[in-house]
């Protein structure tokens, strides 16, 4: 049975803003690859509730990584767009682009357009300047950008922009580069008054109590303001807590940041130690899928029609 459902660019584009608009909560995963978008799009959950993810995340990092890259934007920006036009191909789940720093304005203002033009529907844009290294290494140095700056290269990506469906969100890396709470929040509160249209907090304490004290603390930014914008989290280091519980603290948008390329990486490299350690491929079945699931994943046998029989002619001699 063939999993792909495309959708046309307007059609997809603007489904995260529409999802966004009700008050439940949205659960996104990483993908990497067509294949991973496939996989990601079509997974449900194997009890009564039959959960989905809402959302597909083309990671910067996975995308660098399957690359065999560091995180630090050393991929091109026409192979990534590439990378993000190949998941569009195959899924019709909306897609939310990882735009990391996004370079100068004009950089992510083109980057923004692209984006739009391939019905993804927002893009996150992180708060940091300078070389960028990925936020959970624990020996990186995170230089924060001004948030006036961010604001600016938002405003002017917006004004580029064709439509109304395309979000962008900024990402606050303040707990990350060891700014502390209280920047944090006098970056939330910027954001909520510019042309952002969501927020999204990042934290590497394990514990979660760091990540919940800022969602409690923008639940009461945001009253204290009259100013309401979604709130998204990626819960990477503090991943005891469920979607239901970081729900209850505000957050509408619960983003898996890196799980699918993680699990391929692993299974990967048993399989390969596994054939080598028995010197033949059985024992590795184990953690490989049966070829026809690959084959029913990719609509191998829905590809091209069967061709007709062929009927020979009557010779009239």
């Amino acid at each position: 049975m063939l999993l792909v459902r495309s959708l046309l660019p307007e059609v997809r584009r603007p489904l995260l803003k529409q999802m966004l608009s009700t008050p439940r909560l949205l659960r996104a995963i990483e993908c990497h690859s067509p294949l991973s978008a496939v996989l990601a799009a079509t997974a449900m959950s194997r009890d009564a509730q039959h959960a989905e993810f809402d959302v597909l995340w083309a990671s910067g990092f996975s995308h660098a990584t399957a690359l065999a890259l560091p995180d630090a934007e050393l991929a091109t920006l026409e192979r990534r767009l590439d990378a993000i036009a190949d998941i569009a191909a195959v899924t019709s789940k909306p897609i939310l682009a990882d735009g990391d720093t996004g370079g100068d304005a004009m950089a992510f203002g083109y980057l923004c357009r692209r984006l739009e033009d391939l019905g993804v529907s927002g893009v996150v844009l992180e708060d940091k300047s300078g070389s960028k290294r990925t936020s959970l290494a624990d020996d990186a140095n995170h230089e924060l950008e001004d948030p006036e700056t961010v604001c600016w290269k938002i405003a002017a990506a917006k004004d580029r922009l064709l439509s109304d469906d395309f979000l962008i969100f900024a990402r606050i890396e303040s707990l990350i580069a060891g700014a502390g709470m209280a920047d944090a929040l006098a970056r939330a509160e910027r954001y909520l008054h510019s042309d952002a249209d969501a927020v999204v907090i990042h934290s590497k304490d394990r514990s979660g109590a760091e990540a919940t004290r800022f969602m409690e603390a923008y639940r009461r930014l945001q009253q204290q303001t009259g100013v309401s914008k979604p709130l998204a989290c990626i819960p990477t280091a503090y991943n005891h807590l469920t979607g239901a519980e970081l729900h209850k603290h505000g957050v509408r948008l619960v983003i898996h940041g890196n799980h699918m390329i993680r699990a391929a990486y692993r299974s990967m490299q048993q399989a390969a130690e596994l054939i080598l350690q028995h010197d033949r491929s059985a024992e590795a079945d184990a953690v490989c899928a049966p070829v026809k699931e690959l084959f029913a994943a990719v609509g191998v046998e829905t590809t091209a029609p069967k061709p007709a029989p062929r009927v020979a002619k009557l010779s009239t001699a």
